[in-house]
């Protein structure tokens, strides 16, 4: 897939976020990309929130994340929790969709014009089921995302 068509179709889907939300787009630098080169990660934030939309190539992987900034900035990766105790910074849009029992959008790395239906379901998606967590309110979200982690490693699956 090419990265720069993810990039500008995923603009496209989530410009929402800088409309609504008054995030900042924070794509990735010249230097990221050259250390990085099959993944692509565009960041966007405002005073409380990210959200992190990626695109692995290489892994064929595609996720979107969202999650409260920590003294302004964001989390340190990684995603999954070491101690159940650890707080839930990053929630997988996935899971948040799972918590409320909704199935999550496709994602085929078409180029074509399934890539700008695709974004924009998940961008949809994020914007239906996680309006709380883009205003920065995270409670409900992270308990809701911290018993699906739970289930899943239980399950196996995770």
């Amino acid at each position: 897939m090419n990265l720069d068509r993810f990039e500008q179709a995923a603009q496209e889907a989530f410009g929402f976020l800088e409309r609504d939300f008054n995030m900042v787009l924070y794509p990735d630098t010249p230097d990221e990309r050259k250390r990085q080169p099959p993944v692509r990660y565009l960041t966007y934030r405002n005073d409380t929130t990210f959200v992190r939309v990626e695109l692995d190539v290489k892994d064929r992987a595609f996720n979107v994340l969202a999650g409260p900034l920590v003294d302004g900035r964001v989390p340190p990766y990684p995603i999954f929790l070491e101690r159940e105790e650890e707080p839930v910074l990053w929630l997988p849009l996935w899971a948040i969709l799972e918590a409320v029992e909704v199935a999550h959008p496709p994602f085929s790395f078409a180029e074509d014009q399934r890539l700008d239906r695709e974004l924009a379901a998940w961008a949809t998606a994020l914007r239906e089921h996680a309006t709380a967590a883009l205003r920065g309110d995270f409670e409900d979200l992270a308990g809701a995302v911290r018993r699906v982690k739970q289930a899943r490693r239980r399950a196996g699956t995770a």
